[in-house]
């Protein structure tokens, strides 16, 4: 092992192996993406499924409330922001949309929570 880091004793011997083969400062001896895959400390750590939306596999399901607020308090169309917040663009009218959704959530939450 090359180099002017010095990897943490807290982590187990096939961790900081992993780590150090992969900061190897010398080109032909450092891991490539094949090593890393293959390494059993790689291969060891568990990985769970994603939750939630995947964009551009997954649905997007929207907040009727949310849009319909929207569009009555910031005269956005419904249909441009729900196709906006399909795309996953980062605009206006996205931002509006999610903001109006955590506000509406939040509204709900302490509803419940009063009665």
């Amino acid at each position: 092992m090359n180099g002017n880091y010095k990897i943490p004793s807290f982590l187990s011997a096939e961790c900081r192996d992993f780590i150090s083969c992969i900061l190897q400062t010398d080109p032909y001896h450092r891991f490539k993406v094949a090593d890393i895959r293959a390494h059993p400390w790689y291969n060891s750590v568990q990985t769970k499924p994603l939750k939630g939306t995947v964009l551009g596999k997954d649905e997007v399901s929207l907040d009727a409330d949310a849009l319909a607020r929207v569009k009555k308090l910031y005269d956005f169309e419904e249909l441009d922001v729900a196709c906006a917040v399909r795309a996953n663009q980062f605009n206006e009218m996205t931002t509006t949309y999610y903001i109006m959704q955590i506000r509406l959530l939040r509204t709900k939450m302490f509803m419940q929570n009063l009665g």
